[in-house]
């Protein structure tokens, strides 16, 4: 089954929006409905839809790459081994996702006798999006793909992408110096910086990373954890150009030694919360200055499975 190809919008940083794949692909007939269904039937819908294909193009208005977006429909949607894969080379594609290569052959980005992307293309970000399921479900949107941009930016050639473990360290040892101020003592797992000390300290470093982000899953208090908020401050910084953070209002700083209770906070005086403005705006400012920026330009001209 094809589609119509959707017209470029000029110097837009989507320089495309190519859906591809089987859109009509029954994946109970191959798989029973023990796996989850890549793409809910409004979002088929949404992907080729030109007003809802407008708003993304809003969405990723600010980012600093020039992106081609590809939403997969179909048989490889389910293959484990290239969802949320990450950066992968032209041969690597060809190898474990062979439909995905015929497809940038065929939009002019991949020259197949070489095995090399083509000059005009070389410096755009090709991201494949392998279905939207998740645990926590959120419908599909230009916010949504942003953030899961950022979970298929994590691995690159099957190594942590650098970029990425800078931010979480960062994240880390920014909740370490705001909260220490109330006697939190974040730790990392001396075997792995990219994880607490303990389970304790897991849930303080969740729970606080929430209370100083200003995304709408944080009002809402449904960040999932400190990862999901490192994604989510990405999205942020991708959609508006910045990340903001905030000092909270109130924190449970009776619990300092044992896990966070968000139902148990003290409303916080504007002293304490002038002392932790400074720490947070040091954090805000790292990320929008520094980590963020390195993080897209590590993906620039590459090659992204999701």
């Amino acid at each position: 089954m094809r589609f119509k190809e959707f017209k470029r919008i000029k110097e837009a940083p989507i320089s495309d929006f190519q859906p591809m794949g089987d859109w009509d692909y029954d994946h109970e007939d191959e798989w029973g409905d023990e796996y989850e269904e890549p793409w809910k039937a409004g979002e088929k819908k949404k992907i080729f839809n030109p007003q809802w294909k407008q708003k993304v193009y809003k969405s990723w208005s600010k980012t600093k790459n020039d992106y081609i977006l590809i939403p997969v429909s179909g048989e490889a949607t389910y293959n484990p081994e290239i969802l949320e894969r990450g950066v992968v080379t032209v041969d690597d594609l060809f190898q474990e996702f062979e439909e995905g290569f015929d497809q940038l052959v065929e939009m002019g980005v991949v020259d197949a006798e070489t095995m090399t992307r083509t000059p005009q293309h070389k410096d755009k970000t090709v991201v494949f999006f392998l279905g939207n399921a998740a645990d926590n479900w959120i419908a599909v949107s230009g916010w949504m793909l942003l953030h899961r941009l950022g979970h298929g930016s994590r691995m690159t050639q099957g190594e942590e992408n650098p970029a990425y473990s800078a931010i979480v360290t960062a994240v880390f040892e920014g909740l370490h110096s705001i909260f220490g101020n109330f006697g939190v003592d974040l730790q990392h797992n001396p075997k792995n910086p990219n994880k607490m000390l303990d389970d304790k300290q897991a849930k303080w470093a969740d729970y606080g990373l929430q209370k100083i982000m200003t995304t709408g899953s944080a009002r809402k208090g449904v960040v999932r954890d400190r990862y999901e908020g490192i994604y989510e401050m990405w999205a942020q910084y991708l959609n508006r150009g910045a990340v903001q953070l905030r000092a909270p209002d109130a924190l449970d700083i009776e619990n300092v030694t044992k896990a966070p209770n968000p139902r148990n906070e003290q409303e916080l005086t504007d002293m304490d919360k002038s002392i932790l403005e400074g720490y947070i705006e040091d954090l805000q400012d790292q990320l929008n200055e520094e980590l963020f920026p390195a993080f897209e330009d590590s993906i620039k001209g590459e090659i992204i499975l999701m």
